[in-house]
């Protein structure tokens, strides 16, 4: 029986910078480094017996850093490589979407009606993976195998080996770098797959990778442990003042501290003022609440939290997406048992037709299962911001009733 370990190379400075790479190269990072060698725990733990990869350095490396001094074959399969971006290839994400926005939405939402210029179609890509996937199989004969691509590869891939519609797979999270989607081959002719992990993330030092330790895909084959979004909710909710903020931030503080359970936070718009809920409740609150971020800027989110700059591309800083990766980012780098992240709208001004002023989204991690609840808040700035806190805080409580 064939197994197969796909993961996408290490994090690189064109990621960083938030850079289409397709067959361009970027050097891995520090951080990069350190990912692809985490690989080598799945080598190790997997017992795996061979490494394909993608000829494309960033890739190539990342394989090399796996393997280490470990006595693994290498080869390299040139149907592998990623998308052929051509004229995109380096340029900033944020440009292209300003300057070519109809071929950027096609990329992102549409793409069989994605026109490269000079690159290579979604079609062509599929073509090619197919032939790889056949050449794999030939390739391992029954050896478990680490597969190391790109993150639009392994998006074709995952097409190719669910069968779910493209459209679909590239509206879902980003795959963390070195993440691990385990495929197992049941048969050759007709070629038949079961994915039985996507995204995994086991294998992961959070401090390296900002990532928690599940799967970051809620359907199908992703045996992970985070659960599906709640239903997007337009209710208001009315606005409150700091002297019942202070009140839920005390009964919040309580049942942590009851339980034994820690907890950190990372927001945009409330700039602290949930931090500062939770801290101002006087209760010895230093036991449970370990740390804090506020991360206004796009380069923060990155920098501090490991949002992905692909995911605040096509989604934005405000949306269900950017809210989940700051809550997974915050509660790996602290490894608390809780995490809430806020992001949204305050006003005056930044609001769009699609997104106005006060919609807000709340990721709530707790204890493995990460919920988002998206919420539209009347009034004025502050008083958007103050309702926000309160309505994290009494999603916090209810989940420290269980």
């Amino acid at each position: 029986m064939t197994y197969l370990y796909i993961t996408r190379h290490g994090e690189t400075q064109w990621n960083l910078e938030g850079r289409f790479q397709g067959r361009g190269n970027s050097e891995l990072t520090e951080r990069g480094r350190r990912q692809a060698q985490g690989l080598g725990r799945v080598l190790d733990e997997e017992a795996i017996e061979l490494i394909i990869t993608s000829p494309l350095k960033r890739a190539r490396q990342t394989a090399e850093f796996a393997r280490g001094n470990r006595n693994i074959p290498l080869q390299e399969l040139e149907d592998l490589a990623e998308l052929d971006l051509g004229a995109w290839e380096g340029q900033l994400l944020k440009d292209l979407k300003e300057r070519e926005p109809q071929q950027y939405h096609y990329y992102w939402n549409d793409p069989f009606r994605y026109e490269p210029s000079q690159g290579e179609s979604y079609a062509q890509m599929l073509e090619r993976l197919s032939r790889a996937l056949v050449q794999i199989e030939a390739i391992a004969q029954g050896r478990r195998t680490l597969v190391v691509t790109h993150g639009m590869t392994l998006m074709g891939l995952l097409h190719l080996l669910t069968g779910a519609p493209l459209e679909r797979i590239l509206k879902k999270p980003v795959l963390r770098q070195t993440s691990i989607t385990k495929v197992r081959i049941l048969s050759q002719d007709p070629m038949n797959f079961e994915v039985e992990t996507v995204g995994d993330t086991s294998h992961f030092i959070s401090e390296d990778l900002h990532s928690p330790r599940v799967n970051v895909w809620d359907h199908g084959n992703a045996a992970g442990q985070n659960q599906p979004a709640v239903e997007p909710s337009v209710t208001a909710a009315e606005p409150t003042g700091a002297a019942a903020v202070e009140t839920l931030g005390q009964q919040a503080a309580r049942r942590l501290l009851e339980k034994n359970l820690t907890i950190s936070i990372a927001e945009s718009l409330t700039g602290g003022l949930l931090a500062g809920a939770l801290i101002d409740s006087e209760l010895g609150i230093s036991r449970s609440f370990l740390e804090g971020y506020i991360t206004y800027s796009n380069e923060a989110k990155i920098r501090d939290l490991g949002v992905l700059p692909e995911t605040l591309a096509q989604f934005g800083a405000v949306s269900e997406e950017t809210a989940r990766e700051m809550v997974l980012g915050c509660q790996a780098k602290s490894d608390t048992d809780l995490a809430v992240s806020t992001t949204g709208i305050a006003g005056p001004g930044g609001e769009t037709p699609e997104k106005p002023v006060g919609l807000t989204f709340i990721a709530l991690y707790d204890r493995g299962r990460v919920q988002v609840f998206r919420e539209i808040f009347p009034g004025t700035r502050n008083e958007v911001r103050a309702a926000v806190v309160r309505y994290a805080l009494e999603r916090l409580i209810e989940a420290l009733k269980d």
